[in-house]
């Protein structure tokens, strides 16, 4: 059995087109879906009892983030297969057995993300190399991405010769991810420290340490309304992004007060470069 868990944030409209589509797939593996509504003011808990009364609802009486969320959802979960997924996605024919499947014959793999597409059908860069501190200069959110988007390091980190084929890749999106339960709890779960953003790559990180690998599998794929989510909250976004990155090297990386003081005036001036000049 896989469990899908679907962490929605007043996303209404999106979830309901997220689940009618995982339901038109009729994947051929044994499902349940499980929604955590992080204290939505829309009326997305009402909708999901309304109109998919099988799907297992999660209901929180306040946001305490994404990844306390996806934690409560999980540990309920039944799934050999744990596939973490947006609200705002749609989830295209066949992906779910494909993930299945690929995880079925590769042992090894703890992790694998799918290909994730913009609704035009363009690629979204969804694989990452863990971030060190010239990578982070040169982030999807740094200044100097935006002045030099072709530069070297952002190519390095947005792993852009990956995704033709499938691949081991240090890291994969959260938005389309699926793990083993097995890791979950080897890793005690995603680090509810991180609010939003980076959490998926900070797990990717320690399910290495214990010696799985991470892959991207082409053969998956959803389409993803990137930011649908998140929208009219760009400076929250921002903030959180290099809040994140800031924890992820703090937590894993064995730097120097000067390096820690670097980084600390970089994240800073990165949020307010990108909030005022975006």
């Amino acid at each position: 059995m896989i469990s899908i868990v679907i962490v929605n944030y007043n996303t209404r409209q999106y979830l309901q087109s997220c689940l009618t589509s995982i339901y038109r797939t009729n994947p051929g593996v044994a499902f349940e879906i499980i929604v955590i509504d992080n204290n939505s003011s829309d009326t997305s808990v009402e909708m999901v009892k309304r109109n998919f009364p099988q799907v297992k609802l999660i209901i929180n009486d306040r946001n305490s983030g994404f990844a306390v969320a996806l934690n409560k959802g999980i540990k309920s979960a039944k799934g050999v297969y744990i596939l973490i997924l947006n609200p705002d996605t749609i989830v295209n024919e066949g992906a779910i057995d494909e993930l299945v499947s690929f995880m079925n014959n590769h042992r090894d793999a703890g992790i694998t993300g799918g290909r994730v597409l913009n609704p035009d059908r363009t690629l979204q860069l969804t694989c990452r190399s863990f971030p060190d501190l010239p990578l982070l200069f040169f982030g999807r959110e740094s200044p100097l991405t935006s002045l030099f988007p072709d530069n070297r390091f952002s190519k390095k980190y947005l792993m852009r010769d990956s995704y033709n084929k499938i691949t081991e890749v240090d890291a994969v999106a959260g938005a389309f991810m699926i793990i083993r339960r097995e890791l979950f709890h080897r890793c005690g779960g995603f680090d509810e420290s991180f609010f939003l953003y980076v959490e998926d790559t900070d797990f990717c990180y320690r399910a290495k340490q214990f010696g799985y690998r991470v892959y991207y599998n082409p053969n998956a794929s959803i389409i993803h309304y990137l930011g649908r989510s998140r929208a009219g909250k760009r400076e929250g976004v921002i903030l959180n992004h290099y809040r994140g990155m800031y924890k992820f090297f703090k937590k894993h990386y064995n730097i120097g007060l000067g390096k820690k003081l670097l980084l600390f005036l970089f994240s800073i001036t990165g949020t307010l470069f990108s909030i005022f000049f975006h």
